[in-house]
């Protein structure tokens, strides 16, 4: 986890096991539909080397694996959000 540590275990696991989230479990972290989500990613994709990335801000970053987008974040917004995308449910 290159050095940083996260207030609870359940996020500590979390950002452990998860680098991206779906274009689904983002839009809900970030409370924007993911047609919203996407439009955005296609509006700031630039490409980096051979890879199709999209810098969002506040340390949100989109990576194009193929035809699909993940979403990567510099810290998770909050630990109950991140618990309740992780478990399939809106926080």
């Amino acid at each position: 986890m290159s050095g940083t540590t996260c207030r609870s275990n359940g996020v500590q696991k979390l950002r452990a096991g998860v680098r991206y989230f779906t274009l689904r479990q983002a839009a809900v972290l970030l409370t924007m539909t993911e047609e919203a989500l996407q439009t955005r990613c296609r509006r700031e994709a630039r490409r980096v080397g051979r890879d199709t990335v999209a810098r969002l801000g506040d340390g949100v970053t989109a990576v194009k694996f193929g035809k699909l987008w993940r979403i990567r974040f510099g810290d998770i917004p909050s630990d109950r959000s991140a618990q309740s995308v992780a478990q399939g449910r809106t926080p």
